[in-house]
């Protein structure tokens, strides 16, 4: 008896014969037949269970595969992490000695420039002058940009720290504008500061210089 499923004969159902030796009646026939349709939902059945089955396996092991490299992927993740913690370090450290280096010096240029220009080591000719403001406008500059480099190193390091006191703002404002009027005037630009009454503020008047 073939064994259909949406018209598609799936297996063959054999009878074999009889113990008494008779023939298969028409009823038999038919019982069969019958039977072939429930053995064809039972036999669909058990194969999709089987697929089931070994889909389930292979997730598993897929599962099983992406965790692995899931593991290994964060230790790799890690390592690499540490290692740029290292670096960054390493280059904090290097950024703060390489400051501390620099400033040692410019201090030092910074003094002698300003013991020149007031005259402590005689006399200096009008032509000199405008060589050595720009010098020690560049000086200026440069002991900021160390002192930017340390502030982002102890920033990094978690030692910075503010000094924060009453500061005339007026003060600080006029500070600044004979700091840059030099060079704006050496640019044609020009910088005006027509002075108001200000109030104090809580500030580093070192730092909001910066």
């Amino acid at each position: 008896v073939p064994v259909m499923r949406e018209k598609k004969m799936t297996a063959i159902l054999a009878i074999g014969q009889k113990v008494s030796g008779e023939t298969f009646a028409t009823e038999d026939i038919n019982l069969f037949e019958v039977l072939s349709s429930q053995f064809a939902a039972a036999l669909q059945r058990s194969k999709l269970y089987q697929e089931t089955q070994l889909f389930n396996v292979k997730l598993q092991k897929e599962i099983e595969k992406a965790t692995q490299d899931l593991k290994k992927l964060n230790v790799q993740l890690k390592e690499a992490n540490e290692h740029l913690k290292q670096l960054d370090e390493a280059k904090s450290e290097f950024m703060s000695i390489a400051s501390h280096q620099l400033r040692t010096p410019l201090a030092g240029i910074m003094g002698y420039l300003s013991m020149i220009l007031s005259g402590d080591y005689g006399k200096i000719t009008k032509e000199q002058i405008p060589v050595l403001k720009e010098i020690f406008d560049a000086s200026q500059r440069l002991i900021r940009m160390v002192n930017l480099f340390l502030n982002v190193t102890r920033i990094e390091a978690g030692r910075f720290v503010m000094n924060y006191a009453s500061v005339p703002f007026a003060d600080v404002i006029d500070a600044m504008y004979k700091e840059l009027k030099p060079t704006a005037d050496k640019k044609n630009v020009k910088l005006v500061y027509k002075k108001i009454t200000l109030p104090n503020v809580d500030a580093d008047a070192d730092k909001i210089k910066d």
